[in-house]
């Protein structure tokens, strides 16, 4: 949770940061003004592999105590995701961060309940397979993708493609013009 205020803090309030965002929107601009874009588009890949290496070490050592493969169970696309929904904005990543990480939880401590209504209650006969489908741990463990397909869709549908916020050089690469 610290590194959301840091982040927006870096972004926005230092030199770097702002360096960072104006390589991002226009790289052409920014290497005029003498900001050395491959060095820092570098930086910012390796700064990024870091913190995905730490989150992988974190949950193959704190989280699970052990590494298996498929481990991650597609959390980077879940990231991804989180991203787009933010809309690139620091604040708003760490709402929908927690969204998924209650349904993850959710996922994990409903193994434990029974939602199940008693034998003899009315309309228990109708209502238990559906409440046993719902619950099963696989069907649940598909939740956090369901809501990051129907948050994405929710997000781009509300949002025109012009006011999504990507940075207008994300994937583009960057050729210096030489005179």
């Amino acid at each position: 949770m610290l590194l959301v205020p840091v982040g927006w803090y870096f972004l926005t309030r230092t030199n770097l940061g702002l360096e960072l965002v104006s390589i991002g929107e226009d790289p052409e601009t920014a290497d005029t003004m003498g900001i050395s874009v491959f060095r820092l588009r570098y930086l910012a890949v390796l700064i990024g592999g870091g913190f995905a290496g730490a989150a992988g070490a974190h949950l193959s050592l704190a989280f699970s105590g052990l590494w298996v493969p498929g481990m991650t169970a597609g959390r980077g696309w879940i990231a991804v995701a989180l991203v787009i929904f933010a809309q690139w904005r620091p604040s708003r990543l760490l709402v929908g961060a927690y969204l998924f990480g209650l349904l993850d939880a959710f996922r994990l401590r409903s193994q434990s309940l029974s939602l199940s209504l008693e034998p003899g209650t009315p309309l228990a006969g109708v209502l238990n397979p559906g409440v046993d489908f719902l619950t099963n741990p696989q069907i649940m463990g598909t939740y956090p993708y369901l809501a990051t397909i129907i948050v994405l869709t929710y997000t781009v549908a509300r949002t025109q493609s012009d006011r999504l916020a990507v940075p207008d050089a994300l994937l583009e690469p960057y050729t210096r013009e030489i005179d």
